[in-house]
């Protein structure tokens, strides 16, 4: 049980990270006007570490790609949760 119990924390902290890293990146690109390369960068170094660690040292196993789409999924949903949050309507403001 203790080997699930930290695979599950694993995976949970892992994917908290990714929504986290892309969610602080969205905030700088959305509050201080920071190009959005820097999330394309953020995703990219997510991609070359997949492909050239993650994956070659899993030995390619289903189990290794499962981890790595979510971890791309989890990147996006980070951006996308943030970039919602921070660009939705706010309560009585006047659209323009």
């Amino acid at each position: 049980m203790d080997v699930i119990a930290s695979n599950w924390t694993y995976f949970v902290a892992d994917t908290l990270a990714h929504v986290g890293i892309a969610g602080i990146v969205t905030s700088f690109v959305v509050l201080r006007d920071w190009t959005r390369s820097l999330f394309w960068g953020g995703l990219a170094l997510i991609l070359v570490k997949e492909g050239f660690f993650d994956l070659p040292n899993g030995d390619w196993m289903p189990l290794v790609w499962f981890d790595s789409v979510w971890d791309v999924f989890s990147w996006w949903a980070g951006f996308a949760f943030q970039w919602w949050a921070l660009m939705a309507p706010r309560k009585g403001e006047v659209e323009v």
